[in-house]
């Protein structure tokens, strides 16, 4: 009774009031989608390393501090600045050219001509 002998010469089942769903379609059913929209993005960006903080020693700190004094005398001068930027959560380190509109010393930061502000302690270099 285990050999299926009663049924295996038997046509395969048709139905009459549903036609078979094309091979296509059937496999639409198992493919895979991404129930949350921009998932993976969002794990990739998590994944991305940022860049390592370089603390400055005294010697580039009064080389800084000289060219800002320079900046101060002549503000409209064309300058590009390397600056540590924590936008994301992730540090970065970016470059800047622009011309500067003012140094805000109380607030410890300079303020460029597009409106960007960069904290004076996240300058890394001054060209």
């Amino acid at each position: 009774m285990n050999d299926y002998s009663d049924i295996i010469n038997h046509p395969h089942y048709e139905p009459k009031n549903h036609p078979r769903m094309p091979r296509l379609s059937r496999a639409a059913q198992f493919a895979p989608f991404a129930a949350l929209t921009g998932y993976e993005e969002v794990i990739e960006k998590k994944q991305e390393i940022g860049d390592e903080r370089v603390i400055l020693e005294d010697e580039a700190k009064s080389e800084l501090d000289r060219k800002l004094g320079e900046i101060i005398k002549d503000p409209s001068k064309l300058l590009t600045i390397t600056y540590y930027d924590e936008g994301n959560g992730k540090g970065r380190y970016r470059t800047i050219t622009g011309n500067i509109l003012r140094v805000d010393k109380r607030m410890e930061e300079i303020i460029m001509e597009d409106g960007k502000r960069i904290a004076l302690i996240d300058i890394l270099n001054i060209n």
